[in-house]
């Protein structure tokens, strides 16, 4: 990616998306903040690429440019692998969302999993899914993703 695009945005601090997730409850939304969260995610990601403009080139580029894309926006830290053509496998830690969330017990990173979705959809040109393997949110040190074409 190149070195001198500067892309504005505002970090979600914890408290905001608390408050996303909060009103959503008040207002008898509390079946639909799984899917409000990660259509959301999924539209930010794909918003930051297109921001950009960055291409993927390869599949060995991928988790690169997965976690240059994360790097952009400070929600967390993100460590990706590429694992096969096509998909990859990302490791997040530090997240707002898991620290908004806190532990539930289930796997609870919907907006996570859109926005890491989102990113590589925009860039690959085909879309993708990310399920939440593990999760900070039920009491591990991480959250793990794996990231396919679909």
């Amino acid at each position: 990616m190149p070195k001198n695009i500067e892309i504005p945005f505002v970090a979600l601090p914890v408290d905001i998306f608390g408050a996303i997730k909060d009103q959503l409850v008040a207002i008898g939304a509390d079946a639909k903040v799984p899917d409000f969260l990660h259509g959301l995610g999924t539209a930010c990601g794909k918003a930051v690429v297109r921001r950009t403009g960055f291409k993927w080139e390869t599949d060995e580029q991928l988790s690169e440019a997965l976690q240059s894309m994360w790097a952009e926006v400070g929600i967390g830290r993100l460590v990706a692998k590429d694992v096969s053509p096509g998909g990859i496998a990302a490791e997040v830690t530090d997240t707002v969302e898991s620290e908004a969330i806190g532990v539930v017990g289930e796997p609870s990173c919907h907006f996570t999993a859109g926005y890491i979705a989102g990113v590589v959809t925009e860039l690959a040109g085909k879309e993708h899914i990310a399920v939440e393997e593990q999760c900070v949110c039920e009491g591990h040190t991480k959250c793990v993703f794996n990231v396919v074409p679909i």
